[in-house]
């Protein structure tokens, strides 16, 4: 298993679950991850991660039920949803898995791939593209309102002037490269 996984001995209840596909494709594709997730919360249904390396304000949450989430939390509260990769899974007669929420209906022979497709690669190239010392996670909040996003580090100073802004956090904070 993943030396990532290993850290809290994940163990998965089923083996047909989404989160058992999960470290099964993360043993499979933490080389080709630029930034590997690091398990640092499980509980029934959910596990949680950071990823390595990056500021701790992103947090990585897959359910069993399909939801899966890159969170901002910024002193200890919710602040926003920054990547999301859900899919609305549907079963043909024939034994087929679809996404129901996309309008081009391809057909999966199995869970686990509807699932390695719709959340687990893009997920791969979310954090591939936006996981990097170039990007820089910026806070906002107005009133009861409160949002964040990740930024070229060359936009940093536009987003400063922002009325709305709270601060800007450097994605990278620990380079072990």
């Amino acid at each position: 298993m993943n030396k990532h996984m290993r850290q809290k001995n994940l163990k998965p209840n089923a083996q047909n679950s989404i989160l058992s596909y999960f470290t099964h494709w993360l043993e499979d594709s933490s080389e080709r991850l630029y930034k590997k997730p690091i398990l640092f919360d499980e509980r029934k249904g959910r596990l949680c991660f950071r990823f390595e390396d990056t500021a701790p304000e992103l947090i990585f949450t897959l359910c069993d039920n399909g939801n899966a989430t890159v969170d901002v939390i910024y002193q200890n509260h919710f602040w926003d949803i920054v990547a999301e990769f859900d899919v609305m899974e549907n079963k043909t007669g024939s034994g087929k898995y679809y996404c129901h929420g996309c309008k081009e209906k391809k057909l999966y022979s199995s869970r686990k791939h509807l699932f390695q497709e719709h959340v687990f690669e893009p997920l791969l190239d979310w954090v591939n593209a936006n996981l990097n010392s170039s990007n820089w996670l910026c806070v906002f909040k107005a009133g009861g309102a409160a949002w964040a996003s990740i930024v070229d580090e060359r936009d940093v100073p536009a987003a400063y002037l922002q009325e709305d802004f709270v601060t800007a956090l450097p994605i990278i904070v620990n380079l072990t490269q």
